[in-house]
């Protein structure tokens, strides 16, 4: 295989890690800031940044609570496993097994083990939550295959997509919500008949992964 060919392989396959993360963001309630896998330099693997988070209907923290603790979040966790899972979902289906790139969870386990202990001081608590939120990230995606699909083709193409490409891709899949305050925030405006487009992405669901965890 080629250098070229390598790459451009490497670029699928960071296309799904990314695109794993926005819609696994989106489907807890974040707001997606910018997504890419656009860059020159060798060892570039993407990004997607992540924005604000909106606290849940049971949540009681104060307006000013929630802001100060941000991301701190067991969704966060949760965003943050779906990249790897993405990835090695779609190298079991599409790639192979041996096309899966080695230590491209690295960072997202990090930043994990960092946020862990400001969720719980207790360490068999901390086991627990992270089994729950990898299993959600698993379901999460499987529910929201099509969406992954379509962000990952698109990050392909352009490269790199602002939240609102984002948001809007993700929704033009999955249907639009009666409501969201994203729709507002990032301006989008339904498209006719774009809540229907869900059966134009070829929808296959995803079956549990229980390897390539820490």
């Amino acid at each position: 295989m080629s250098a070229r060919e390598i790459y451009q392989q490497r670029r699928v396959l960071y296309a799904y890690h990314e695109a794993g993360h926005a819609v696994v963001w989106h489907a807890v309630g974040g707001l997606v800031e910018e997504v890419s896998i656009a860059s020159s330099q060798a060892d570039y693997r993407g990004f997607c940044r992540f924005g604000f988070l909106t606290p849940k209907l049971d949540d009681h923290q104060s307006p000013d609570e929630w802001l100060q603790r941000g991301r701190i979040d067991p969704r966060t966790v949760t965003a943050y496993y779906a990249g790897m899972l993405a990835l090695a979902f779609y190298c079991a289906t599409y790639g192979g097994e041996d096309d899966y790139v080695e230590g491209s969870e690295q960072d997202d386990l990090e930043k994990i083990d960092s946020l862990l202990p400001q969720l719980s001081p207790d360490e068999q608590q901390r086991s627990k939550l992270k089994e729950a939120c990898w299993q959600e990230a698993q379901k999460l995606l499987a529910d929201h295959w099509p969406a992954v699909q379509a962000l990952a083709t698109k990050l392909l193409k352009r490269g790199a997509l602002d939240g609102k490409e984002v948001h809007s891709i993700i929704w033009q899949t999955i249907g639009y919500p009666d409501a969201d305050w994203r729709l507002q925030a990032l301006n989008i405006i339904e498209r006719e008949g774009a809540s229907n487009r869900c059966s134009l992405y070829g929808y296959q669901h995803m079956t549990p992964l229980s390897s390539r965890r820490s």
